[in-house]
Formats: C-alpha cells, structure tokens, sequence
C-alpha cells in the first residue's frame, strides 16, 4: 500500500495541534476551540487532497471506512439538530484515512513522545492537586485553568501510547524501564483524578498487551475475543443499572467502592440508562435523531455518558450495528501485521478506549478537542498494521 513519508515539519504541525487541543481541553486558552479546530480540518483536508492527487486511493481502504461512512450518512439523514458534532464526526472518518496512510518513521515518533511527555507530567501535576472537587490553578504562569478530573485522567491515558508506541524501538533494558516508568505515571494520573472508569480501561489496555500472545493465537481467537469485548460493553449497558438487585450484599461493595475510591458503586446514570432504555424502546431501529438529547426528555441536565446508549437513542439500532461493524472492520486491520509490536500497544489502547466508552462519548460527541485524540490513536495504529513499501513507493510532504 502507497503511503505518505512525512517530514519533520507536518509532524511538528500536528504536534501543535495536539498541544492546542490538549490545552483547550484542560481550560488552559482563554478562547473558543473553533478558529483552532476549522483551521485544523482545513490542513487535514488538504493533506487529503494532495494524497488522492498524488496516489492512489485503495478500494481495500474506503471499505474498512464505509461503515463510518454510512454511520455518518444517517446521522445526516436523521439530521434534527446539532451540525457541528455531525461535522466533527464526519472529519473523523476524513482523519482516519489520512493518518492510515502516513508512514511514521522512527525519529518521526521520538519527536512526537518527546512533545507529549511534558503534557503527561502537567496531567500528573493537576491529578495531584485535585482534592475531590474541580480545582482553580493559580500558580502556574498564563494558566487560570479549572479542569475537570475525568478529562485530565482521560489526556493522562491517551497521552501514554506515545512514548509507549516510541519504546518499541528502543532496546530490552530501555523498554522495561520505560513501560514501568509510564505505567506507574498514567495509574498515579487516573488515581488522583479519581477517574474510575479510566483506570478500568488502562488495566484493560494492560491486559490486552499482555496477553496479545494469547489472542493472536489464530483467526478464531482473534476474533472471539473482540466479539467477548463487544458483548462486554452491551451487557454492562442492562446489567449496570440493575446492579443494586443483581450485586449479592450490594451495600457491602457500595461502602468498599466509597471508601477506596470516594465515589458510590452506582453513580446516578443507573436512573439516566433505564431510561434512556426506555425512550429507545420507544424508536428502536432509527431513533428520535442526530440531535436528540436525554435532557429534552428528562428532567436533568445530565446525559447517559455512554456511547453506546446515545447512539441507539439518537439513530437506533441501525446506527449502532453500523459503528460496532465499523469498529469490526479497524479490529480486523491489526490482524495483518499482528507480530508488531506497535501494533500490539495500538491494539490494546484500541480496545481500552472501547470499553472506556461504556462511561463516556469521548469518540464522538463529547467536544472536537477531546474526541480527536483517539481517532489519532486509532489511525496511527492503521498505518502500523500496513507492511512498509519501497521508498519510491511513497510520497514525501
């Protein structure tokens, strides 16, 4: 497959991007995320544009989309409010294709770690001052900022597959060293963040790395074990809300939960998921529309914070067979170059970020400078997947 050699200045261009994001999404700018984020698809686009000139486009790679494509087209089709998240998702799937094929060289992605380590560090710096209650930062030059927990933990987690992607190129001492080092960091941000959720998905990324062995076993397994995934997430979706009659000695782990981690086992979208359940019942197979909202229906400023749930309450059960195919469809590309170890650690945040989703609607619809991280991840580890060409195979930007 033809790829995109990039040099040092698109990297660094889209490093800056990610600082600005990052800083947007921690309450860092004093300004709207828009002027950054138009100019941003803007760039993107036209890298878009220059590939299809230049090369061209693989009917293998507008396959593993369509179903990204078609998701799209119904949220469009089932247009009934908010265009700039269906934009936004719409430039995702634009994203993806770019970054699939972009061949990241090893000094490529040592600059890369190198520029996201200190983003790390200020996570672990705000995580550590948080006191269970959102925090205002005054000591810190130009930031007034008032971050909330959850999405520090979440640039915490995502941030960590950079360098851990750049050790894979490093030697066994080094490697070792390096992954014990990032792990303890990434579990002290999700610690002090508070962020439940996030620390299951981290410990699922772990697992999944650890055991790639296992799972790359065959065909059979690889596959069994993503459909156990997919299960997962939709189990946990009827099961979570009845937790307090299904649990033996329920108020028992309650107290566990609240003494370890200050939070309760059932945190209020219990009540928000049945529901949302019920208001799905209500429209199954296509939903009450793009921009429906549970506050529309309930009186609660709250939403379900959980992807799943909001894609079949916005497009139904259509919409959400077409995204869990899709996501299929990326799952299957890791299979090609499986003994990788790129992308082994992309495999692993791939699916921690899935199940991260049973909690939130980071990929998707919760605010362009939080959901594009992880669509970098997952195109990142779509060029990985490809076995390199030849050199004059490619072209160089």
């Amino acid at each position: 497959m033809k790829k995109i050699s990039l040099t040092n200045g698109p990297v660094l261009i889209l490093m800056l991007y990610l600082l600005l994001f990052f800083l947007l999404g921690i309450d860092g700018l004093p300004i709207t995320h828009l002027p950054i984020t138009f100019s941003f698809i803007v760039i993107v686009s036209l890298l878009v544009f220059l590939y299809m000139y230049f090369l061209n486009i693989q009917t293998s790679q507008l396959l593993v989309l369509f179903p990204f494509i078609l998701f799209n087209f119904l949220y469009v089709v089932r247009f009934t409010g908010e265009p700039l998240k269906i934009l936004y998702q719409i430039f995702y799937v634009v994203l993806l294709y770019i970054l699939m094929n972009i061949e990241w060289k090893k000094k490529q992605l040592k600059l890369v770690s190198v520029l996201v380590i200190p983003m790390i560090f200020f996570c672990l710096y705000l995580a550590i001052n948080y006191q269970n209650e959102y925090i205002l930062v005054t000591n810190i030059p130009f930031y007034n900022g008032n971050p909330n927990p959850n999405t520090v933990g979440a640039y915490g987690f995502l941030l960590s597959y950079f360098p851990a992607i750049y050790l894979t190129h490093r030697s066994r001492k080094i490697k070792i060293m390096g992954y014990s080092f990032f792990t303890l960091i990434t579990v002290c941000i999700l610690w002090f963040s508070s962020a439940r959720a996030l620390l299951v998905a981290f410990m699922v990324t772990f697992g999944v790395i650890v055991i790639w062995n296992f799972i790359i076993k065959n065909r059979t397994i690889y596959n069994l074990f993503f459909a156990i995934i997919l299960v997962i997430c939709f189990s946990f979706i009827v099961i979570y809300p009845n937790l307090d009659s299904i649990l033996p000695n329920f108020n028992s782990w309650d107290s566990l939960m609240i003494r370890f981690t200050g939070k309760r086992l059932l945190s209020g979208r219990n009540t928000l998921w049945k529901f949302a359940l019920q208001l799905i019942s209500e429209k199954p197979f296509w939903g009450h529309g793009s921009g429906a909202k549970l506050s529309d229906y309930f009186s609660s400023q709250l939403e379900a914070h959980n992807l799943y749930i909001n894609i079949a309450f916005q497009v139904g059960i259509i919409g959400i067979l077409t995204f869990v195919v899709g996501l299929w469809m990326l799952w299957n590309q890791f299979w090609e170059n499986y003994k990788s170890p790129r992308v082994k650690i992309s495999a692993g945040y791939f699916v921690g970020i899935i199940i991260y989703q049973m909690f939130e609607i980071t990929i998707l619809q919760s605010g362009f400078e939080r959901g594009v991280l992880p669509w970098i991840i997952f195109g990142m580890g779509l060029s990985f997947s490809k076995i390199n060409e030849p050199d004059n195979d490619k072209y160089t930007l």
